[in-house]
């Protein structure tokens, strides 16, 4: 292949919680999802000059639903929700604020 930094994601994956096998993965460097309690899979990142895999191994920022690192799944379906409703409320505060200030 004429790029040294493709991304080969063929051997990377996750089932059922269990690390399937890739010697390249630092297994001691494996979370648990703070929501779910599932492993979370590590993202290959790609390869550098030498050919050496990297991952990133920290998953996703869980807060504000929990104080630690998730699954890209609840991320996807929990944390990102919760998130885009608190803005959202707090937009609706403020607009009801700023109308119950008028009326004073």
């Amino acid at each position: 292949m004429d790029n040294p930094y493709y991304l080969d994601h063929s051997n990377d994956y996750l089932m059922k919680g269990k690390l399937m096998k890739d010697n390249h993965i630092d297994k001691s460097k494996i979370h648990v999802c703070v929501i779910c309690a599932e492993t979370i899979k590590p993202k290959f990142l790609g390869l550098d000059k030498d050919g050496n895999k990297h991952y990133w191994y920290d998953g996703n920022n869980a807060l504000p639903v929990a104080d630690g690192k998730c699954c890209d799944g609840c991320n996807k379906s929990v944390v990102i929700p919760e998130r885009m409703t608190q803005i959202l409320m707090s937009k609706l505060n403020v607009g009801i604020d700023d109308n119950f200030n008028k009326l004073l």
